[in-house]
């Protein structure tokens, strides 16, 4: 997409549509065959239906500024597997991420506070999302009726998932310290949060994860302490 210097609306920043202040992203081109994208630094919202059914893409890089994404800003792009929203997000809008027939793993940030209808609605594919206790206000259908939601107890998400009749699953959020981690041996380490599924295994929960693990004992609640095998 090219836009002219003289323009006094829209701009153009390596080929994407934006506004002339390059704040907000308003048009991805679904011509281009990359399959990464590096949004700019400057953008601090990504607009209603600027990635809509983009079918190249298989991950977005996000700016550490960003605050919102609109309405069906990635609805209907089915080769992303995973969303990682930095911690400056604030407003998640109307099917941001609907119909993303693949996607397995959302991280929503830590600053959210709102999260419109239908913004994780899809056809099964996440099976399930940890919301952060800074959301405070939910719209109907936000997500499939199938994904489990993690949460902390007494929060906005808790009371919506009762409300709708959603699978919700406490946590326990405590300090993370991993240290060395070898595949197959049993470590020591901290979580950042954690929940019982069955028998022995756990799901471990964190800004920038959610793993299934399971436990050679149970974790020690008040000392944040446990042996995982992995």
């Amino acid at each position: 997409i090219y836009v002219k210097k003289e323009n006094l609306t829209f701009s153009s920043i390596d080929g994407v549509l934006m506004n002339k202040e390059g704040s907000e992203l308003l048009l991805y081109p679904l011509g281009r065959k990359e399959a990464e994208y590096t949004i700019p630094e400057s953008v601090e919202v990504i607009g209603s239906d600027s990635f809509y059914n983009c079918d190249v893409l298989t991950s977005v890089i996000m700016p550490k500024g960003l605050r919102e994404i609109k309405s069906h800003a990635f609805s209907n792009c089915d080769n992303f597997t995973s969303f990682h929203l930095p911690d400056s997000v604030e407003k998640i809008g109307i099917s941001a991420f609907s119909f993303c027939n693949n996607l397995k793993a959302v991280n929503m940030g830590s600053n959210v506070t709102t999260i419109k209808s239908s913004a994780f609605k899809g056809r099964g594919s996440l099976k399930s999302i940890y919301v952060p206790s800074s959301v405070t206000s939910l719209e109907g259908g936000v997500f499939g009726e199938s994904t489990i939601i993690y949460g902390e107890e007494g929060s906005a998400i808790e009371t919506y998932a009762q409300e709708n009749s959603l699978v919700f699953r406490s946590i326990v959020p405590i300090e993370m310290d991993f240290g060395q981690v070898e595949v197959g041996k049993a470590v020591e380490a901290k979580t950042t949060s954690w929940v019982p599924d069955t028998g022995n295994t756990y799901s471990l929960i964190g800004p920038q994860f959610h793993y299934q693990i399971s436990m050679a004992v149970e974790p020690d609640v008040e000392n944040g302490e446990g042996i995982l095998s992995v």
